[in-house]
């Protein structure tokens, strides 16, 4: 038995050691999104999507179905949330020499962004936080 409460009155919650949480960006819809680091200056989230549609319309009642779950990754950085989808677009993200210690991090822990598990993630998403901080000093 699932319990499901109605959006309007949720603003986070935890799924298995998940958090999400309900956040709006850029005058846009709230969405939920997986919070995967939060720091000052570089933040990274998930959203998960699943598209329902109607397979069957049987009378009084109808069945649906749901596609798989896409995952679309972001980085949050000065107050502008940014899509990245692969090693590329992620170091897209920064500049200088900021960006060229983070693409040598990456390389020395042979990260794949597009596949890589979320604590690992989450260590690059604090590294970059740390390089982009001592950058602003």
């Amino acid at each position: 038995i699932m319990n499901l409460l109605a959006n309007e009155f949720v603003s986070e919650f935890s799924v298995d050691g998940m958090d999400f949480r309900k956040i709006l960006f850029d005058d846009d819809v709230p969405s939920f999104y997986q919070v995967l680091s939060e720091n000052s200056n570089v933040s990274c989230y998930y959203y998960w999507q699943k598209i329902r549609y109607k397979s069957q319309d049987e009378g009084d009642r109808s069945i649906f179905v749901f596609t798989t779950q896409k995952l679309r990754s972001y980085l949050f950085i000065n107050d502008e949330l940014l899509r990245y989808r692969n090693n590329r677009s992620f170091l897209k993200l920064f500049s200088g020499e900021a960006k060229s210690q983070i693409r040598t991090y990456m390389r020395s822990c042979k990260i794949k962004v597009n596949d890589a598990e979320s604590f690992v993630i989450k260590d690059l998403v604090e590294y970059c936080e740390q390089t982009v901080s001592k950058k602003k000093m």
